[in-house]
């Protein structure tokens, strides 16, 4: 696992926090799935539980040095989220079914829920010299849902072959229960459960292949990302927002020898 908020500063130094220390998180997770295989139908289900315990989030900002109106005093600061637990549940199932030789569908379905437990302890420090800046807070953050990713998605899709080495194919994946950002001094006696709208998007791409004599072959492949200009709100966090942008085309070229 890849950490970044044991550090002082991330980017510029490998100095480790000392005052407060960070203490070591803890994941105890357990997982259960089934294959299943006849015929022309192969599906896969999963289930899982995590209870990731002692996380440390990090943010940074900046404080005006109380002269709102002076930026030349200003300084970068480092805030802190320690203790936290996070609670993961949830379900997952893939298919296929190969309808024919030259025809073939997929799918799936993810649901969980991904919630904070307990509380937190938040401070804030100054980024270059570490001290801290006010008075530590304790902040109830049990039951408010984790922002980083939709809890609901779903998909679906086909590959078509049309004729020697021409093939289609598109997908179209849904996302919901994706809800908003909370900071780490939102407790949930503040908390609203706000989400971010349901959407779904569709790519779709077309291959063709052919041999140009003993092992040498070309592969040409083009791409129409989010189909329909579908413009939605994917992400939030304190700086604001991200869309999912509208469509987009690639192409490419391979060659094999």
């Amino acid at each position: 696992m890849f950490l970044d908020n044991i550090f002082k500063n991330v980017r510029n130094s490998n100095e480790l926090y000392s005052n407060p220390e960070v203490d070591n998180e803890e994941i105890t997770s357990f997982e259960a799935g089934y294959h299943y295989k006849a015929n022309r139908v192969k599906a896969n289900f999963n289930a899982y539980v995590t209870n990731w315990t002692d996380r440390t989030l990090s943010s940074f900002g900046t404080d005006d040095n109380g002269t709102p109106d002076d930026d030349q005093d200003d300084f970068d600061t480092t805030t802190l989220q320690r203790g936290i637990t996070q609670y993961h549940s949830g379900a997952e199932l893939d298919a296929r079914y190969r309808a024919t030789d030259w025809l073939s569908f997929k799918g799936f379905i993810s649901a969980g829920s991904w919630t904070y437990k307990g509380e937190a302890v938040v401070s804030t420090y100054n980024a270059e010299t570490n001290e801290q800046i006010g008075e530590t807070s304790t902040v109830n953050r049990d039951g408010i849902k984790v922002s980083t990713a939709p809890q609901f998605t779903a998909g679906m899709g086909f590959d078509a072959k049309i004729t020697t080495g021409l093939s289609i194919d598109a997908r179209i994946k849904y996302r919901d229960n994706h809800y908003e950002f909370t900071n780490e001094n939102t407790s949930i006696e503040d908390y609203k459960g706000d989400q971010l709208g349901s959407y779904a998007l569709t790519n779709a791409g077309i291959t063709y292949r052919f041999s140009l004599g003993n092992s040498n072959k070309m592969t040409f492949r083009a791409n129409m990302f989010n189909v329909f200009d579908k413009v939605a709100i994917q992400q939030t966090d304190r700086f604001g927002y991200f869309t999912t942008g509208g469509r987009t085309f690639n192409a490419s070229m391979r060659y094999e020898f």
